[in-house]
């Protein structure tokens, strides 16, 4: 049997194809209830869920009041909650974006605990993406950048961008520091 992820992971890519076939190929609606129904005995059966911050899987949560993994004391996920969503890709980065940017403008001592949440949400996402589509964060898209420029290293501090642009070789490197 699949495990949760791999199932959520399959349906979520043929999800996406089967509703933007469901008006014009009625063959496909049987094939998407079908995963549908698949995934929902298999949630029905798990029991427990996981930390909202480490990912951990919490087989019961009565008597906890902190995740014994990480002690964090954010509401954990649990597994009977779990939804099957059709969204864009573009929607959701859209999404992850603007909740990162709402958790970095706030004070110092909320925005940890928010970022580490994001975080860990964030991970469960990224095991989404198909290769063709950008990161959910800007900061993964900056490095993703820099990977591709390969002479340049971006930098996200807050809202600012610094570019620092490095030497190929060692040559370079050494015309650079009798120019410093």
């Amino acid at each position: 049997m699949k495990d949760k992820q791999e199932l959520l992971t399959e349906a979520n890519n043929k999800l996406s194809d089967f509703v933007l076939r469901l008006d014009r190929e009625p063959e496909y609606q049987e094939q998407c209830r079908q995963l549908c129904a698949d995934i929902r005995d298999y949630l029905e059966v798990k029991v427990g869920g996981f930390c909202i911050q480490c990912r951990q899987e919490i087989e019961s949560f009565e008597g906890l009041d902190c995740c014994p993994f990480c002690q964090t004391r954010e509401t954990p996920c649990d597994y009977g909650a779990d939804v099957i969503l059709v969204i864009n890709w573009h929607e959701l980065r859209i999404l992850c974006l603007w909740a990162m940017f709402h958790a970095k403008a706030q004070k110092r001592e909320i925005q940890s605990g928010m970022i580490h949440t994001l975080r860990g949400i964030f991970t469960r996402i990224k095991s989404l993406r198909k290769e063709k589509w950008p990161p959910i964060e800007l900061d993964e898209e900056l490095q993703e950048l820099s990977n591709k420029l390969r002479k340049q290293v971006i930098l996200s501090k807050g809202n600012r961008i610094e570019t620092v642009f490095q030497p190929e070789n060692s040559e370079d490197e050494e015309a650079e520091e009798k120019l410093t």
